[in-house]
């Protein structure tokens, strides 16, 4: 860690590059594929296999360390991180007119952490959620635990927790809590939208691909992810199925800034008809313990995501997401919290339509300076003014009512019409 932040602290000097001025679209550089990142023509290509071997080396040639060294194009040259680019002038609001791509059924989703239940911040907020956000242990797995939420007409989504590899997964050592489970759901006759192995994609849990020395491959992780699935829907209980991406992939053996490249589809190939979501977490992680670079607007941390989902679910349309968002208070200036939540709501409305499930994350990891709650007067009011415009701006309008026998209108016209012709003289 101290390496990487020294390596960060030195990049204005040290890396290769070295015009000292601004580059905002990497006229001067290399972009990576998903021009995201900008590195110095010495480099030769930019992210890939081998990124450390080239001229230069990890700091000035891989995606991830270019992405988390602070270095913006937009005040930088080569290595730096490309800004996304803002939405052409007026391209939201002639968005916002085209129902049929803004207003959506939508899920706004919470976990609120141990600090206030969700009802205590609907009321601090005055908002209203529309589900919960659980994360449990495969172990403690019991259907009981979801009724309150049903009673209380939410909708549920379930992180299982598996604390296990691939391997381990696959030799059915969940089966039969799984199975119960199921049973329990079918019975109650509940929709519960459950999601499995998520952040599949990084290195930090047994259930990652890139997790060391836990025999976990691509290959088996996708074996594991269908078996689980399998065994739940045998139950014929009513599951819905969260496919759910890390926003970064996992760090390369031994190494403290170089990640996997790994683009989300394949991580994605083959379990096509095992998912009905795909979504990935989106933090600004500015001043996190584990984070170099500068506050990340949402549009920013999403767009690479967003594409990428859109694009690999084409054939297949399915739901998109943002899994878990929120946003560290560490860092002031251009892009802080209160700004962040703002953006992020707005974002949501015009800029990606496609998105009908989100979930903001209130709990904090003070161990790893991740300040996820609101705490300040700010927040709460962006975040209540936020959620006021996306439901105003999204909320689907319902056509007006037809005439008919229920329709309390025709009924009254209809008897008007009755008296008016009981007044009429009739010849005999």
């Amino acid at each position: 860690m101290r390496w990487a932040q020294a390596a960060a602290a030195l990049a204005g000097c040290c890396l290769l590059g070295g015009t000292g001025a601004a580059d905002p679209t990497c006229d001067q550089g290399i972009l990576n594929k998903d021009q995201t990142a900008c590195c110095p023509l010495e480099c030769t290509t930019c992210g890939g296999p081998g990124c450390n071997a080239l001229p230069g080396g990890a700091e000035a040639c891989c995606t991830s360390a270019v992405l988390n060294s602070g270095r913006q194009c937009s005040v930088d040259d080569a290595p730096c991180a490309v800004a996304a680019a803002p939405a052409p002038a007026g391209e939201v609001e002639r968005a916002l007119k085209k129902h049929v791509n803004v207003r959506r059924a939508t899920d706004i989703g919470v976990l609120p952490g141990p600090k206030m239940s969700y009802k205590e911040r609907q009321k601090a907020y005055d908002v209203k959620f529309d589900s919960i956000l659980l994360y449990v242990d495969v172990r403690n797995l019991n259907f009981n635990m979801l009724r309150p939420y049903f009673k209380a007409n939410k909708k549920v989504q379930l992180v299982i927790e598996f604390g296990d590899t691939f391997p381990n997964i696959l030799k059915k050592k969940y089966d039969k809590r799984l199975r119960v489970f199921g049973k329990k759901a079918r019975e109650a006759g509940e929709q519960v939208t459950l999601r499995l192995l998520h952040e599949f994609n990084g290195s930090w849990y047994k259930w990652c691909v890139y997790a060391p020395n836990t025999g976990n491959t691509m290959a088996n992780f996708k074996q594991a992810y269908k078996h689980v699935v399998n065994v739940l829907r045998k139950t014929k209980a009513d599951f819905k199925f969260q496919f759910s991406y890390a926003m970064r992939n996992g760090l390369k053996p031994g190494s403290l800034t170089e990640r996997y490249d790994t683009p989300a589809a394949d991580f994605y190939k083959g379990l096509e008809n095992y998912v009905d979501e795909v979504m990935v977490s989106t933090y600004n992680l500015c001043g996190a313990k584990d984070f170099t670079g500068s506050n990340m607007s949402f549009t920013k941390l999403f767009r690479p995501w967003y594409d990428q989902f859109v694009a690999m679910t084409k054939k297949k349309p399915k739901g998109i997401g943002v899994a878990e968002m929120g946003s560290t208070g560490n860092c002031g200036g251009p892009g802080s919290k209160v700004q962040w939540i703002t953006e992020a709501w707005d974002a949501l409305i015009g800029t990606f339509p496609k998105v009908t499930t989100f979930n903001w994350f209130f709990e904090d990891k003070p161990q790893n300076k991740r300040d996820w709650d609101l705490k300040t007067k700010a927040e709460i009011k962006a975040f209540h003014n936020g959620y006021d415009k996306f439901k105003s701006k999204t909320t689907p309008i319902k056509p007006p009512s037809k005439p008919g026998k229920g329709n309390k209108r025709y009924v009254q016209r209809k008897n008007r019409d009755v008296r008016r012709r009981q007044d009429v003289p009739v010849e005999v």
